[in-house]
Formats: C-alpha cells, structure tokens, sequence
C-alpha cells in the first residue's frame, strides 16, 4: 500500500508537470468560451465513507440549472460545446490529479460516487469504500462513453441505479481482488489508449496516417541520434532533414498500398504482420538502391546502410507495436463486451492442451462475463507437463484429475481432446462423478471453421461423445453435391420420421427447385413442414400424405411434381413388431419400395436412393429379410435402366432416431429403472442422425447400378456398456439404476454382419465409405417370385410369409438364442464381448 501511495505521487507529481501546457490551454479555452470559473467541484465519498471535493474542468454553461438527477447525458444544452469535447477525450478529468497529491484519491481505485449513490450500497458493496477512490478504474473502460447509452434510455437515473452502478460495483470488487502494480499500470494505459483512440477513430484512416506518420518520423530521427550516438554531423543533419518527407511519405503510401489501414487494430495478428514486412522492406529496399547505385556526386540521398535498417526496425516496432498495443488492451480490460461479471467466478479444468485447449482458455480469458476460471489444463502428452498455455499451466495428465481437484477445488471439466479415446471417455466421466464435478464438451476444430459452433458453446457430456470414433463429416465442402441436388426437384418418402426429417434439413442448404415431402403420418409431415418454412422461406416445399404401398396414388404425385431426385426412407424398422406383423412388413418394405423405385424408373428420375439396414446382412428376422429384398429389387431396376441412378445405403443404430435405444434408455433412467437390455452379449454399430442422412446424400453422388453402400462406423459398442454411460451421464452411479436382461426378441441378432467381411466389400473414393461386393444373380426368376411372395403373403400366416421369404435364396436364417445369462447387471459385470456388431437403422 505504501508503494502504490508512493506511485501515485510520483505518476501524478510527473503527469501535472508534463501535462501543464496542455492544462493551462484548457483553462484558457474555458475562460475564453463562457464566464465563470474554470474548475468544477463536486462532494463525492471516499475512502472509509468520507466526503471530499472532487476536480473538473467545468464542463456547463455557468450556473447551469440543476434537474435534481445526478446524470447528464449526451446532448444536455447545458454542456458547452467545449465541455463535450473535454467529455469525450476524459480531459474534464485530469484536474483530479490535485486530488491525488492531496491524498484524496488514486490514480486507480473504484470511482467515487455522490453520497445519494453510495447510500443505496449493500454490506458487500460498500467494500469498495476501503481503498482511496480512482481517476480511473475497470468501469472507467467499459464505460468510457456512458453518455452516449444514457442518452438512448428514457430514465437515464433509473438505467445508472439499476442497471451500470451494480456492474460497476462488480468490476470494483473484482479490482480489489487482484490490485497490483502492474495491474494499476495496464488500466491507466487502456484508458489513455481509449482516450486517444476516440480521436483517431473520429478521423478514420487519416488518423491512422498521422499517427504512422508520427511513428516513422521518430524512427528515422532516432535512427541517425543512435547511429552517431547524439552528435549528428552537419551533413548527415541536412540529410535527414532533406529525407525525412519523403520516407514519411513512402512507409505511408505503402501501407496504404499494402492494406495496412483495413486492419482492425484490437484484432490484429501474426497474419497481418506480414502486411507491415512486405510495406517496410519495399521501402528499405529503395533506400538501399539508391544507397548503392545513386551518383557519388550527391551524397544526401546515399543514406548509410546502418541508419536504413535501424529505421527499418523502428518503423516496424513501432507501428506493429502500437496496434498490438490496442489488441491487448483490448483483451485484458476486464467486461469489454459490456456484460456484467459474474460475483461468483467457477473455477474450470480443461482438458486437452492442444489447439482447442488453447482457444478455450483464450476465450475465457477474454469473456469475463462468462462468469469461469482457468485453473489449468491436463493432458496425457508427457511433453506438455509444466508447459503453459495462455498463462495457465499443464498441471498433469487426466489419471491427475481426482488429486488436483482436491487441491484447486474446480467443480466444471471441459472437455478440449475431440478424438479422445472412447475408454479414456468413459474413465474421465466416472472420475467427474466420484470428485463431483460436472463434465462438459467442447466443439472441435471442425465445428468451429465449419460455423456450427462457437467456442462459447459448452455442453454436457453426451451419450454420442461416447461413440468411440469421431463423428464423419461425409458432404462437407463436397463440390459433386449441387450438381447431384442443387435445382433439383427433390422427392423424400418417409420425410416425417427421424432420418426423412434430417434429409431435408441438409437437402435444404443445397438449393433445390423444390422438396417433395411424402409420408402417411400426417402429424409429422405438418411438423417438418412447418419447421421448413421457418428455417427456409425461399425454398419451395411441397407435402403429400401418401402411403407407398398405394402405387397409383403414388404415379400420380410423381407426374405432377416431376420429382428428379428420389431418396426413399419409408420403411418398417422395428424388429420383434415386424416378427408379430411379417405380411405388412412385405407390404411396406417390399412393395412399398418397389413401387417407388420402379416408378422412379418410368418416369425417368436421375438418381434413386434407397435406406437398407446392416440387419438384410444374412437376414435373422422379417425385418431384415424385406430390406434386403428390396436391395434386390433396387439392383434388378439398376440392371435394366438406362439413364436413371440407383443405389441402396445400409445403416446401423441410429442414436436418438424415434424408437431407438437412447430415448428408451433414458426413460427408463428417468423413472428410476430399471434399464431394459436384451443380453449382456449383444453388441451394435452406432452413427448419429447427420452421420446417416450424409451418407445418404454422399450415396447420390456415387450411385450407378444399384450399389449398396456402407460407412464403416468402427468398433461395435455393447448395449450393456452404453446403458452404463447414460447413466452415469444422467448423473447416477452404475449400481443407482438397476440393469435387467430380458432376452432377445424374436428376430433379433446378437451382432450384425455390417462390416464382419470385408473381403465382400470394395473401397469407395470417400474415406471409410465401402460398396457392398454384388452377389450374382437370375433376376427374372427373381422377379417371379418376389410376385409370388407379394401375393401370398397378404394372406398367409406369419410362420408361412418366413417361409416365403426364405424361398427367396437372401440367405434368412433363424434369429439368435443368446444362451443363459443372469437377470440382472450390476457395475462390476462383465460380459465377454461379441465377435463383431451391428446396428438398426431409423
């Protein structure tokens, strides 16, 4: 406290001395402007609740008539026009250094307040009566034009009690918390930089000139005071003085010339430096011309090597330190947004030390209103321990975390590692369950350049973070996806459910003529719809409740709307529901889809799209059998058409599609159990509803005679395991929430065949996309008895329409036992693991 008593005697002994001419201009101004006196004194409160007179320039017209308010705004008529200039540039101000020489006050502390305003503080508030009030403090920044936002409220007293005192109080508080040296420097700095930033942004780029101008004009005649260590002969005197415009002029017009004035000064970065190196060493590189190759005879423009690189580096220092000056002063001034600053700061870990890592922490660091602390980082890269990152240590790896939480007390994880290993996962959410602290994601790299998230956009852990592999980005920046969609008239069969629904999402963003939605429920047709319409006003969209089963209804839609391009998702998915109704599983999936697809045929669509599952893969159920009758059906088509494309794409569990595992699962969890599994052997693929409706659309674009095409979604993930990770992710205990078996269902597989052989599979020219090898075939019989199977199904019973489609050589074998295993589940079971996996599709 002593020390910084001792500063600001010393600062404001330093500063009346320097700044008396321009103090003494100012007083005369006044003087010469109106009558009256020059100062204006004001009873504010200070240190330990005592009231003192506080300096300024008189900004008012004389005995300017009080409105009983406290505050005065932007284009008050009793401020004079002087007294708005002064405002403005915070000179009216400057007179409170007597205030500081006489102990009344600091040059930085929480700015005293009228003794009206300090009577409505709270117990907490009033804290910041315990230090010497300031010239300046963080409020002063945050605010430094609080006249122009009183101006804009109806009840500007009303807007500064309720709304800016309180924020200010904040910023106080959080001052006190952290006052330092260096910290008072960096504040008296930010507010001289806004001061003089007011006037060169009211002159723009000229502004920006003039203050180069003045930069470049010190570097060459400091060049020549250090190159002849302060004694300049005459010559060289006459020299510079001769010079000095035209290299005024040239680093200027360079810059110019270079873009130098288009970059914003608090966002300016290591990019933008490069603008300053090409501007500057253009010019040095002139100089250093006619340095070497000018006439001996005229010795004033042959400049000696030594001075054109020290000007060189001071010209560069100084016009690329002055803007990355304002850059931090920018990022360091607490609340530059505005936004208040939380009372209660949450301490944070983030872990990953790595390019996400280092944004986050960055954003925290400048976004003080998001209310986090950065403790540090953890990261598995021994390399990186003891490192720093954005001033915050790499404290350890994440096995660390339990022991460094006792020992920082952080209650958020942030998750920065996007291809974290799923194991790892899974330990770190059990490790922020057992210490208590939340576990939160963060976007990666790809989500933030592609503009679907911000680095603000922290969120819970989710069950899809648990997926084991990174989630594939199959059209992104693809340019075959506009020719194949875009102007296109686009036909979506099954648009209301979970898959049709995001087909047109992404479909939308392609610019298509026009989106032909078709589906039998009319609720969720309505809904997609309207979410269109919203989403896209521009984009035509046209609904049509139909039922694929119905082909003349479905012949006249599509010569109506004349659809280009078919993507056909209506489908039965449900196993053991399809085991109970095979003869309408036939229907749906069999006729329905041959109808779309041979009339897609006839009316002479481009590209036809149809949606399979990994279950048609050596079929176990009625579900899986159709679909892969209807692959069947696609490839005959495929075989005989001429100019229309045809391709099938299977999928595997869809994760939060209607019906599926997630939304079961998390039911179950919300009514406290038990969690339903079918065996703790089984074992499914899994991709997310973007995942699946991409590789739909990436399939158009690759689509010829009838290929089926497959993502490889990595290692299949147990049921059992992924019942655990939703509830510990809920916020249970494994053992909280009890765990029963029920045994499969008729139908189903322990594990699906998705990606069991690749030698049956052939590489695509997308990455971790595969085709389905074809099997030969007579299709003519083939069509024979897929009639038979049509006809005799409507009739037969269930056990016979198995039989039918066992006839059909699609290799149907009989579903699954599973074997014994135990009722129920708790954390410590352990289940060996299936061979290999499958999925469902939605």
């Amino acid at each position: 406290m002593v020390f910084k008593r001792a500063f600001d005697l010393v600062a404001a002994a330093i500063g009346l001395l320097l700044l008396s001419p321009l103090l003494a201009l100012v007083a005369l101004a006044i003087k010469a402007g109106s009558p009256g006196p020059v100062f204006f004194r004001q009873v504010r409160v200070g240190r330990g609740g005592r009231e003192f007179r506080i300096l300024k320039f008189r900004t008012m017209v004389p005995d300017a008539p009080s409105r009983g308010a406290q505050i005065t705004v932007g284009g008050d008529p009793r401020i004079t026009r002087l007294g708005r200039l002064l405002r403005r540039s915070k000179l009216d101000e400057l007179p409170q250094l007597l205030n500081v020489v006489a102990g009344e006050m600091s040059l930085v502390g929480p700015r005293p307040e009228v003794p009206k305003y300090v009577a409505l503080y709270d117990d907490r508030q009033r804290e910041v009566l315990t230090v010497r009030p300031g010239i300046t403090d963080y409020a002063s920044i945050t605010y430094f034009d609080e006249n122009t936002l009183f101006a804009r409220s109806p009840d500007p007293e009303r807007t500064y009690v309720e709304e800016v005192m309180p924020r200010k109080l904040e910023m106080n508080l959080s001052y006190l918390r952290k006052r330092s040296l260096v910290e008072d420097v960096r504040i008296i700095l930010a507010t001289v930089y806004l001061a003089l930033q007011g006037v060169v942004a009211r002159a723009g780029r000229p502004g920006q000139m003039l203050l180069d101008a003045a930069v470049v004009t010190l570097a060459f005649v400091s060049a020549y005071e250090l190159r002849f260590e302060g004694d300049v002969p005459s010559q060289h005197w006459k020299q510079m003085v001769l010079l000095l415009p035209y290299a005024v002029l040239a680093r200027v017009s360079m810059n110019f010339v270079f873009g130098v004035y288009r970059i914003l000064w608090r966002y300016v970065s290591l990019y933008e430096v490069l603008r300053f190196v090409r501007a500057i060493g253009l010019v040095s590189a002139v100089f250093l011309a006619f340095r070497f190759f000018y006439p001996h005879h005229n010795p004033y423009f042959r400049v000696p090597v030594s001075i054109i690189l020290l000007e060189a580096v001071l010209s560069f220092l100084g016009m690329v330190g002055l803007r990355f000056l304002r850059r931090w002063l920018h990022e360091t001034s607490p609340s530059g947004s505005g936004a208040a600053v939380p009372p209660d700061v949450e301490k944070v870990l983030v872990v990953g030390a790595g390019d996400n890592g280092r944004q986050v922490a960055r954003e925290l660091r400048l976004r003080r209103e998001l209310g986090m602390s950065l403790v540090g980082f953890v990261d598995d890269d021994p390399a990186k321990r003891g490192g720093e990152i954005e001033g915050r240590k790499v404290l350890g790896t994440l096995d660390d975390i339990a022991e460094l939480q006792r020992k920082h007390g952080f209650s958020q994880v942030l998750l920065a590692i996007s291809d974290l290993p799923l194991q790892r996962k899974r330990e770190l959410v059990q490790t922020c369950m057992d210490v208590g602290v939340k576990a939160r994601v963060l976007p990666g790299t790809p989500e933030l350049i592609s503009g679907r998230a911000q680095v603000a956009a922290v969120r819970d852990v989710r069950i899809e973070d648990l997926l084991g592999r990174p989630v594939e980005e199959l059209t992104r920046d693809d340019p075959m996806l506009r020719p194949v969609y875009g102007g296109r008239r686009v036909l979506i069969s099954g648009a209301g459910g979970s898959i049709g629904s995001e087909l047109c999402r992404q479909i939308a963003t392609l610019g298509p003529e026009s989106l032909i939605l078709v589906d039998k429920d009319e609720n969720n047709l309505f809904l997609v719809r309207g979410e269109l319409a919203w989403r896209f006003p521009d984009l035509r969209v046209e609904a049509r409740v139909l039922d694929v089963r119905f082909r003349d209804r479905i012949d006249r839609a599509f010569a109506g709307l004349r659809p280009q391009v078919v993507l056909h998702a209506a489908a039965y998915k449900h196993v053991p529901l399809m085991e109970e109704n095979p003869s309408e599983a036939v229907e749906n999936n069999v006729l329905g889809s041959r109808n779309v697809a041979e009339l897609a045929l006839a009316h002479g669509v481009e590209t036809f799209v149809m949606i399979s599952t990994d279950k048609a893969v050596n079929p176990s159920s009625v579900m899986g059998a159709t679909k892969r009758v209807a692959e069947l059906i696609v490839r005959q088509l495929a075989e005989r058409s001429g100019a229309t494309r045809f391709a099938s794409v299977r999928f595997g569990n869809v994760l939060g599609s209607r019906g599926s595992v997630i939304p079961i699962f998390r039911e179950q969890i919300e009514h406290g159990g038990p969690v339903t599994v079918t065996h703790p052997d089984v074992t499914r693929f899994f991709m997310t509803i973007p995942e699946a409706s991409q590789l739909v659309i990436k399939a158009g674009t690759l689509a010829d005679k009838g290929e089926v095409f497959v993502l490889d979604m990595g290692q299949p993930i147990r049921i059992v395991d992924l019942a655990r990770d939703m509830i510990r992710l809920s916020g249970f205990r494994p053992d909280d929430i009890p765990i029963r078996f029920t045994g499969l269902r008729p139908g189903e597989k322990l594990y699906e065949e998705l990606l069991l052989d690749r030698d049956a599979l052939m590489q695509t020219p997308i990455d971790k996309v595969f085709i389905s090898r074809p099997d030969l075939r007579e299709f003519d019989e083939f069509g024979r008895a897929v009639d038979r199977l049509i006809e005799r199904a409507r009739t037969a019973a269930p056990s016979d329409v198995r039989a039918l489609l066992a006839e059909l050589d699609i290799g149907l074998r009989a579903p699954d036992t599973g074997g014994a295993f135990p009722a129920s589940a708790g954390p410590g079971d352990r289940a060996p693991a299936a061979a290999a996996a499958g999925a469902v599709p939605t």
